[in-house]
């Protein structure tokens, strides 16, 4: 059985599809007395959720699965955080059969906990295809946002910065585009390495305006690599959301 990294993703290999396995995990967001960040139960199994549907949605994934794991009782707890789960799997494109998962019912809790992992598949075709970084530039869609940041200007706010399961499909569409990569806690700087790594290239950094090490949190934006010669294609992105041209990779 052949098992690879891939950036934050594990892929086992099963003949000529690679399976796609994508986790996160919250705690201490929720409504319960010991969480430090107080939201709706919705709220964070939304986006306890979101954080490895985007991430299989990334490599051009087919979700097959999502399991939670919630340290909390069903009722009341779970079945709100569940109701969150099932309304990001819809936006994703996925059913709510594809859910399955835990709930805490023997010990009582004080602190919110929720752990997703979804399974998908994917081409090795498209996993392992060569990369070439000649002529490539890296942009940044949306803005890292993290915790009461987030709260505030996107849940209660609206802004529009971030990105969104909607979103994101129109991007895994979007020929042009040829890598897609989560920006999370390690930040944009941690992801860059990744892009290194995968391309076997080094990126030159040209925007030093952006805060490369502030986290994203559940993923709310994310890097793209575009060949320069199809970066008009990037306007109507930006219609929608905040494109930033961060930097490119050396000849």
């Amino acid at each position: 059985m052949q098992v690879i990294r891939y950036g934050d993703l594990q892929l086992i290999l099963f003949g000529s599809e690679y399976l796609v396995i994508a986790c996160d995990s919250s705690g201490g967001i929720g409504n319960k007395e010991g969480d430090q960040l107080q939201v709706d139960p919705e709220i964070a199994g939304y986006y306890a959720a979101f954080v490895p549907l985007i991430e299989c949605m990334a490599v051009r994934g087919e979700v097959i699965s999502l399991i939670d794991t919630l340290s909390v009782e069903m009722v009341p707890t779970g079945e709100r955080i569940i109701h969150g789960i099932k309304k990001a799997v819809s936006e994703a494109g996925c059913l709510a059969e594809q859910i399955t998962g835990s709930t805490e019912d023997n010990i009582e809790t004080k602190m919110t906990g929720i752990g997703v992992t979804v399974i998908g598949k994917v081409s090795k075709e498209r996993v392992d295809r060569p990369l070439n970084s000649a002529n490539k530039k890296v942009y940044l869609v949306g803005k890292p946002k993290v915790g009461q940041e987030l709260f505030e200007e996107e849940i209660l706010g609206k802004m529009g910065e971030v990105l969104t399961l909607e979103i994101m499909q129109q991007l895994i569409c979007q020929p042009f585009i040829e890598q897609l990569l989560p920006i999370g806690s390690k930040g944009i700087v941690h992801e860059i390495q990744v892009l290194e790594k995968r391309y076997g290239h080094t990126i030159t950094m040209d925007n030093k305006q952006i805060d490369v090490n502030k986290s994203a949190g559940p993923a709310t934006c994310l890097l793209i690599t575009v060949d320069a010669t199809e970066c008009e294609h990037l306007e109507k992105i930006k219609q929608r959301i905040p494109v930033t041209y961060i930097g490119r990779f050396k000849e």
